[in-house]
């Protein structure tokens, strides 16, 4: 085996829309009241955006520094974009 760099390029695109509930009865607690009840979907509208930027890129790279495959040397980098938790409750 020689010694050399193998490289890993990656792209990823995500479009995070709204939360969205089959009756429109979603329910969130924006930090300006104490309550919002079902029904209400006033709060989803105004604390979710649609985000249609999230470009994602990822590069990586692995290397046999003795060229025997015994040890190798890796690294990767990322930039990642998550969607809201929605469904998360809590007593």
């Amino acid at each position: 085996m020689e010694t050399g760099i193998y490289w890993e390029l990656g792209f990823r695109y995500d479009w995070n829309m709204k939360p969205t509930e089959a009756n429109n009865r979603a329910s969130v607690i924006p930090p300006s009241e104490q309550f919002s009840s079902p029904g209400r979907t006033n709060g989803v509208n105004s604390m979710y955006y649609d985000n249609n930027k999230n470009f994602e890129p990822r590069v990586g790279f692995a290397w046999d520094p003795f060229g025997n495959g015994k040890t190798s040397v890796r690294a990767a980098y990322s930039i990642l974009t998550d969607q809201p938790v929605t469904g998360l409750a809590s007593a």
